[in-house]
């Protein structure tokens, strides 16, 4: 099977990320403890934080609220840079991804990434240079749309331009393959980097 297009997923295939980091970074602007704030922000907080990835929270009120759970008063509040360092600085490039996906791009594959992002997350790989290998990005918070979800895969097919059939998606999560698979789409769920080789050692 010739490759003519790859979707791939950002966090966890293309980049790592560490929320911790983030856990500790909010710790120490608001002086709470890391279980409390790990707790306001990515456990009873998951709602807000799904609705910011889903584009229905614009940054300034993730700021604001975020801010709020944290129990910070207006002067206390940090500066916006403040805490954009705070909730984005938490990614390492997966360089052996990177490369695969350089070298399927150099074959004349489109390369588009597919995923669950916020607005300042996003902003953040940019600045670092790590959505450079990408032809087209379909971000959750610009479709609106989270995975897993028919519909996105839809949208990232037709960005890039290919059919279904000729396409692989690549995802950490397998339940966010389900919907790709249902297209026709071959899926990988990406665990190691010698795991994903023999997958593309199969479609070639």
């Amino acid at each position: 099977m010739a490759i003519d297009a790859v979707l791939c997923d950002l966090g966890n295939v293309a980049v790592f990320f560490d929320n911790e980091k983030t856990v500790r970074a909010f710790a120490g602007i608001s002086g709470k403890s890391e279980d409390a704030v790990r707790d306001i922000v990515f456990r009873s907080g998951v709602g807000l934080f799904h609705r910011y990835e889903s584009g229905d929270v614009s940054s300034e009120e993730f700021r604001r609220s975020i801010c709020a759970r944290l129990g910070l008063t207006k002067r206390e509040i940090p500066r916006n840079e403040t805490l954009f360092e705070a909730w984005t600085d938490v990614f390492t490039p997966n360089e052996p991804v990177f490369a695969r996906l350089r070298t399927l791009w150099s074959r004349g594959a489109v390369i588009t990434a597919v995923s669950n992002i916020d607005e300042m997350r996003h902003q953040k790989l940019e600045r670092l240079g790590h959505l450079a290998v990408f032809d087209y990005v379909v971000m959750s918070w610009i479709e609106q749309i989270r995975k897993p979800s028919e519909e996105l895969m839809v949208r990232a097919l037709d960005r890039s331009g290919a059919q279904a059939e000729r396409t692989i998606f690549i995802d950490d999560l397998a339940e966010n393959l389900a919907p790709a698979a249902k297209l026709g789409i071959r899926t990988h769920q990406y665990v190691t980097i010698k795991a994903l080789d023999m997958f593309l050692a199969s479609c070639a």
